[in-house]
């Protein structure tokens, strides 16, 4: 895992230098890692017991270290370039605590986040993009 962010870090440095460099009016944000399950989420939900109740709940995930690894790559990439127009918004950081990430969703419907190891459902496609909407909200307020 780790040598496929070094294979990426160069082009994505330069592209984002270019970006940002020609369109320094635009805002870009760099989303990080979506949580990662093994084998897949829906298996883990089932061999924990638990049930998709449409409450907010977190489930231990032990994946979370490895795909933090990506996260903290993609913020690093980010923050050497040092750009007033490019920010970094951790995916993990909005839908986990610690180790433990979010497992359902409750709109539109009831349903797990994920579908499978880490691609997300309708709902949590839904969930997910308001919670990043909402941190570039936030983000532009700041400035």
């Amino acid at each position: 895992m780790e040598q496929f962010y070094k294979d990426f870090e160069l082009p994505l440095q330069n592209t984002l230098e270019a970006l940002t460099s020609r369109y320094p009016l635009v805002n870009f944000y760099v989303l990080g890692t979506l949580p990662s399950w093994y084998p897949s989420l829906p298996n883990v939900i089932f061999k924990a017991g638990f049930a998709l109740d449409g409450k907010e709940r977190y489930l231990e995930n032990q994946l979370f270290k490895q795909v933090r690894k990506g996260d903290l790559a993609l913020n690093a990439i980010v923050e050497n370039l040092d750009k007033n127009n490019l920010d970094f918004i951790s995916l993990q950081d909005l839908v986990c605590i610690e180790n433990r990430c979010l497992y359902q969703v409750s709109s539109p419907k009831i349903e797990p986040i994920s579908f499978d190891h880490g691609h997300l459902t309708g709902s949590g496609s839904i969930y997910v993009s308001s919670l990043i909407f909402d941190r570039i909200n936030m983000k532009d307020k700041e400035n």
